[in-house]
């Protein structure tokens, strides 16, 4: 079992998620170092799965309130091909 305080840590430095910090710390043994590198390794084998995905839809809204303050919001809807679209008949 791998201290949370290491994988907090590793997440906060690299911004990779919890899962592939706790995957190298586990790895590494608990060495901080060599997750790094391992992270790195990683990185340097190509684009994470998700690069390729595009997104197709999403919301960006803004509120300003009376005292001046804002606040944005965003949602992003990715699209995945997971089959061909169907095809539709024009009857």
């Amino acid at each position: 079992m791998v201290d949370i305080k290491l994988i907090k840590q590793l997440r906060e430095e690299t911004q990779v998620s919890i899962a592939d910090c706790t995957k190298a710390l586990e790895e590494a043994k608990g060495d901080y170092e060599k997750a790094i590198e391992i992270l790195k390794k990683e990185e340097s084998r190509g684009p994470r799965k998700k690069a390729d995905r595009e997104t197709a839809q999403g919301l960006i809204e803004a509120y300003i309130h009376q005292n001046g303050k804002w606040e944005c919001f965003w949602k992003f809807c990715v699209r995945r091909i997971l089959s061909p679209e169907p095809k539709t008949s024009n009857a």
